[in-house]
């Protein structure tokens, strides 16, 4: 749900002729690649060492999953900061008009080094009507609110 969501809402953001970039921060089960197919094509750096995104349709994308396809990130924590920290702040986007930043499930270490490292003017939050996905929901404004980051709707999936 929260992948699809986000692919969607960047092309259609696109096709209204906003600038867009797309960000899978999701290192251990990146869902940018299986959702947006690209062809076989390095991601490369830029003259100054920064990485150039990937582009669909006009859409910027970046994903770890473009970075080492077809292998596993087996990281601990410490690692995976420095890796969401590479693709939060390597990245050479250019002039954009929003970066959606695709996040994993929860409210762990990918949240928290995003809150930290870039400013987000809001959230939308993604879930399902199960009492468990409600929960979560819950955790997930309380997270949000002590980073100082707006939700800016729920989606009910």
């Amino acid at each position: 749900g929260k992948s699809t969501t986000s692919v969607n809402l960047a092309f259609q953001l696109k096709q209204l002729g906003v600038e867009v970039g797309l960000l899978d921060l999701d290192v251990y089960g990146p869902s940018l690649p299986s959702l947006v197919k690209l062809p076989e094509v390095p991601v490369m750096q830029n003259e100054r060492g920064r990485i150039v995104p990937l582009e669909y349709d006009g859409v910027a994308l970046m994903s770890w999953g473009y970075i080492e396809p077809e292998k596993a990130a087996n990281v601990r924590a410490p690692i995976l900061n420095q890796m969401v920290t590479q693709l939060l702040t390597s990245v050479e986007w250019g002039l954009l008009d929003v970066l959606i930043i695709d996040t994993p499930p929860g409210t762990g270490d990918v949240l928290l080094s995003l809150g930290q490292t870039l400013p987000v003017d809001g959230a939308i939050i993604v879930t399902t009507s199960n009492q468990v996905s409600l929960a979560d929901v819950v955790k997930g404004v309380q997270l949000f609110d002590k980073l100082e980051i707006a939700p800016f709707l729920v989606v009910a999936n």
